[in-house]
């Protein structure tokens, strides 16, 4: 078994292997037994789908254990005895290695990469790669002690056997009759694999085995004489039916991911033509082919056509991922060319130095592709990514232009910005010529303009923290970050949610300023950086994400925010978020010292009332860039309403018929079950707290009983109760769940009952049916329902401002309005609800003034 970073996991794994050692069983009876040991009391919230899920995704980081649908084996215990053949040749006996594709695949599944099987002669055998031991098989090969397979007298057909936790090798004496294992894989392959698709034997044959554990326990042909037999052939470690054009899920993953860079790209056919000359060459490079000159020279034209290098960089870098050594050696044979054609190899020798952490190299490789084809936009645009980071704007602005990014593209925009800046206009519109050398400079640094940006000056510190951000942010979106971004991204598809774009600039500045990624920026390009930014970098390195709360703005220049952990009000200097905060607000940032004043560095989000408990957990915590990201990935949930019993809203209707008792007798049995009806309604009533409630509502319509609930757990509840009525019995009829989502137009219904989400007086379908519902203006309702709904809003108000509120510490909003440490949170929690109440129709939600009236506030 693997060693796991995790040791509850490891614990987990090991309990399920004692659990199994009398043979397979269903998951359901090893989750049991896990629990029974108590090792699965940290996933108790989880419902059972999500603790299935997890508790597979413990046994997948393991070969120890093996699964196949709803059965899991001990892989060790599942292969003991198992026995297969193998013609050594006389090659591998002089190397005292075996080949292990596809006949011994599976002798040594469940030892673990690093591990070895024990042989019965002495000694241990393992799995060696070529990056090991040159001279193994590509797909492997099993060596063992000199002299471990000195039990076979030459080459021929021998046997492996495992047996006992030992692997036994000797000659074959016999070969038993396969008609049965040749059936069992012939329906197995047919199951398990897709036409023009290859597929790997090892997962195919312990799935066979899982279902026919009594196969393969005596020596029969060998297995690539069986799948030949079957009409499958081999490439590498690969099969797939002869009969059939087939790719391995490698190329066709390649041939996806080749598709999906053509739509991004936007190929017309002499790009995809291109394309396809450059993919080509690289593949056969991949598989140790030398290219020619002529192959050289079609490929660098080929990549001299727009935008086919970035298309291929791109491509290469995702699909091989960060560490691709082929790429050097691709790129270093077109290098062999005459200068005029070198650019492309430079370009993508920038590339890999850029991606073994070697800047300045991949500048002098930038450098050298455009000084000898100085119209390579690929070469260009990425020479201008350096000079920016230099600081240079002028310089990056030109060298976009000459690559056709000019006005309008982001990046040239942004940077154009920076030149304004640098020539001394305020936001890059303004402009010097009437500045008098003692007058305050126009850049907003405070210091006079000859101290400041007059001739050219750099522009100060204070107004380039912004692009010093933005540097980071390029940086963190290079290519070979995409994986890390990528599984930022999918913890959002994960909880179910669509990544809003509000949430992408805190995402960005999430995965910018992590600590490690923030290292490798000043690492890798930290030369680049003018000193004083580099310096205000490393002093950014400690700087994390905090909850503040606003205390003054000053619109357009400034705020004055308090940190609510530590109590430290500090003047920032701000213009655009002042625009949009107000006092009493909550915002999640980072705020540092940048030269003479403080400053927000990266992104702004506001934090409601209701959500800074949980993000304050998280930051004493000290959250991780998941954490945080799987954070911002749960308020971004739809909001869940929630009866007073903690279910999720759903509107059930379950109609019911009842047998073996009529109703002649049956409303007699309903009330000593539910109480007295209503003429033919019963209540079933709840009274937790000295105040009735509705749980469901039972109505007879007809010969039938139609039961009404607004969560799935109280129908079964009422369901389940029926049961017990003697005498009689129930029929469904039909039965109703409406979800959340279609019931998005009657939401706003939800706030009639207060800010806690809690039931009416009455429960959930109380008072006589109605076409109304509140979305309605309320002018429109009739005046017995508009009373009822204005007396109920009276009563909720009254019993909030006396009730504990979980936003206050438990407090009461009187008990907060005269506590010094919870009085600005109730100030907080009011505007908050001013800001949720805006836009709704009068008359339907809390009155937020008439609240502030019962506490004295107004």
């Amino acid at each position: 078994m693997e060693a796991n970073d995790y040791p509850e996991e490891d614990l987990i794994i090991a309990a399920a292997l004692e659990i199994l050692a009398g043979g397979l069983l269903t998951f359901d009876v090893v989750i049991d037994g896990l629990y029974e040991r108590g090792l699965l009391s940290h996933l108790a919230d989880l419902d059972e789908e999500a603790l299935f899920d997890e508790v597979y995704e413990i046994f997948s980081m393991t070969d120890a254990l093996w699964d196949s649908d709803n059965l899991v084996a001990s892989t060790a215990q599942l292969l003991d005895g198992i026995t297969f053949t193998h013609l050594v040749s006389a090659d591998e006996l002089e190397r005292g290695m075996v080949e292990a594709t596809p006949d011994l695949d599976i002798i040594g599944n469940g030892m673990g990469m690093d591990q070895a099987l024990p042989l019965l002669s002495g000694g241990t055998c393992g799995l060696v790669f070529p990056r090991k031991d040159p001279a193994a098989h590509p797909e492997g090969s099993y060596a063992g002690p000199p002299g471990w397979l000195d039990a076979l007298p030459g080459p021929g057909l021998a046997v492996f056997r495992r047996s006992g936790g030992n692997l036994v090798v000797a000659p074959v004496s016999e070969l038993s009759d396969d008609t049965a294992e040749l059936n069992a894989l012939r329906v197995a392959l047919a199951e398990c694999t897709d036409p023009g698709i290859g597929f790997e034997p090892l997962s195919m044959f312990m799935e066979l085995l899982i279902v026919h554990p009594h196969l393969f326990r005596t020596p029969v042909r060998p297995i690539a004489v069986l799948l030949d037999e079957l009409g499958f052939e081999r490439r590498g470690a690969w099969f797939g039916l002869r009969s059939t054009e087939w790719i391995t899920p490698g190329q066709r993953y390649q041939d996806d991911l080749a598709q999906q860079i053509a739509e991004r790209w936007e190929f017309e056919t002499c790009c995809r033509q291109a394309f396809d000359v450059v993919r080509s060459a690289w593949q056969e490079s991949l598989e140790g082919a030398v290219p020619d000159q002529p192959t050289k020279r079609a490929v660098s034209r080929a990549l001299l056509h727009e935008p086919v290098s970035q298309a291929f960089a791109s491509y290469v870098l995702r699909g091989w991922g960060r560490r691709s050594p082929g790429l050097t050696a691709f790129a270093n044979e077109l290098l062999d060319q005459p200068e005029s054609l070198q650019a492309p190899a430079h370009y993508l020798l920038a590339l890999c130095a850029e991606r073994d952490g070697d800047a300045r190299a991949a500048e002098a490789h930038l450098s050298n592709a455009v000084l000898v084809e100085p119209d390579y936009s690929a070469a260009l645009e990425e020479y201008a990514w350096y000079a920016a980071d230099r600081g240079d704007a002028a310089r990056a602005c030109s060298l976009l232009m000459q690559a056709g990014a000019g006005p309008g593209v982001h990046e040239y925009d942004y940077l154009a910005e920076q030149v304004e800046r640098s020539k001394g206009g305020k936001g890059g519109t303004g402009s010097t010529a009437k500045v008098g050398r003692n007058d305050p400079c126009p850049c907003g640094s405070g210091k006079r303009f000859k101290q400041c940006c007059i001739n050219g000056a750099t522009v100060p510190i204070e107004r380039r923290s912004g692009w010093l951000c933005n540097k980071m942010e390029r940086f963190a979106l290079r290519p070979f970050h995409s994986a890390g971004v990528e599984a930022q991204a999918a913890i959002f598809e994960q909880m179910g949610v669509d990544l809003p774009q509000s949430m992408i600039p805190m995402l960005l500045d999430l995965i910018a300023s992590d600590p490690d990624m923030v290292q490798e920026f000043i690492d890798q390009r930290g030369y680049l950086l003018p000193a004083d930014e580099l310096v205000l970098l490393q002093q950014w390195q400690g700087i994390r994400l905090e909850l503040y709360e606003v205390v003054d703005v000053d619109p357009g220049a400034s705020m004055t925010v308090r940190d609510t952990r530590s109590g430290v009000e500090v003047l920032v200097t701000e213009r655009t978020a002042t625009l949009e905060l107000a006092p009493h607000g909550y915002v999640l940032t980072r705020i540092a010292p940048v030269g003479s004043e403080y400053q927000i560095i990266g992104a702004v989000m506001p934090v409601t009332m209701f959500q800074r408990d949980s993000v304050l957990r998280m930051l004493d915590d000290g959250y991780t860039t998941e954490d945080m990201t799987w954070w911002l990935a749960s308020i971004c949930r739809p909001p869940t309403m929630q009866n007073r019993e903690g279910d999720d809203l759903v509107m059930c209707s379950l109609t019911l018929r009842p047998m073996l008792m009529g109703w002649d007798k049956l409303p007699a049995a309903l009330d000593e079950l539910f109480g007295p009806a209503e003429g033919e309604v019963w209540r079933d009533l709840l009274d937790p707290d000295g105040e009735s409630f509705v749980r469901a509502l039972l109505t007879r319509e007809g010969q039938n009983l139609v039961v009404e609930t607004n969560s799935i757990r109280r129908a079964e509840d009422v369901q389940e109760r029926l049961t017990h009525i003697g005498g009689a019995a129930f029929e469904v009829i039909d039965s109703v769940q409406t979800p959340l989502e279609e019931l998005a137009k009657q939401a706003k219904s939800a706030e009639l009952s207060g800010p806690d989400g809690s039931d009416g007086p009455d429960g959930p379908s109380s008072g006589p049916k109605r076409s109304w519902s509140s979305s309605d203006d309320p002018a429109d309702m009739p005046d017995e329902i508009r009373q009822l709904v204005e007396k109920m809003i009276h009563d909720q108000e009254e019993k909030w401002v006396d009730g504990p509120v979980p936003a206050l510490g438990g407090l009461t909003p009187r008990q907060a309005l005269d506590d010094p440490t919870r009085r600005e949170d109730l100030l907080a929690l009011l505007s908050e609800f001013d800001r949720r109440g805006a836009g709704q129709p009068a008359g339907t939600t809390f009155d937020v003034d008439r609240i502030r009236g019962l506490l004295g506030l107004a």
